[in-house]
């Protein structure tokens, strides 16, 4: 008779744990079928994304592209590039910050990692966000759209210290375009 009421008084216990276990189970495959769409959404773009593949193209192919004329063109088709060429730094930049708010792991990451050291290690990019950084936080005090993506690039050494400095360009040839007209 004991037996009997121990099994009734601890069955309910037994299955609810049982099921919220299983539960808990197919709620876990979920989330990660979730994120795997999620992940592929993202590899998707960077490799369906028209204005996105000719950016990482061009930078694959082109060290020495960054100058003035990039910002000052009445020129349509210059416009339309430096459009390509902030929505791909912004895209990057945002992967770069899911990774910082670890909603992406170091091992998801490395899926745009190569990516992401193409832009960083490019030149023209280094250049180009040294005049949008000082231009931004010098003259707007405003923080820097790409700065996830710079974030990583210090942490990673692949930017210099010397980019923090804005006096940089008078002894760093690094940095040649400089205009101080812009931070007037």
């Amino acid at each position: 008779m004991k037996m009997l009421e121990i099994c009734l008084k601890y069955t309910p216990l037994l299955v609810a744990v049982v099921g919220g276990m299983f539960a808990l189970y197919q709620w876990s495959k979920s989330n990660s079928l979730k994120k795997a769409r999620f992940l592929n959404s993202f590899i998707e773009k960077i490799r369906g994304d028209k204005d996105i593949v000719e950016i990482l193209r061009y930078l694959d192919l082109n060290d020495s592209w960054y100058s003035i004329e990039f910002h000052d063109s009445d020129d349509e088709s210059r416009q339309r590039f430096e459009q390509k060429m902030d929505k791909t730094l912004s895209y990057f930049s945002y992967i770069c910050y899911l990774r910082e708010k670890r909603i992406i792991t170091d091992k998801e990451f490395n899926f745009f990692n190569w990516h992401i050291k193409l832009i960083l290690k490019n030149p023209g990019i280094q250049d180009y966000f040294y005049h949008l950084y000082h231009y931004v936080t010098g003259k707007f005090q405003a923080k820097f759209q790409q700065q996830h993506l710079l974030d990583y690039g210090a942490k990673t050494h692949i930017i210099d210290s010397d980019f923090f400095n804005p006096n940089a360009h008078l002894r760093n040839n690094k940095y040649t375009a400089h205009f101080d007209s812009w931070y007037a």
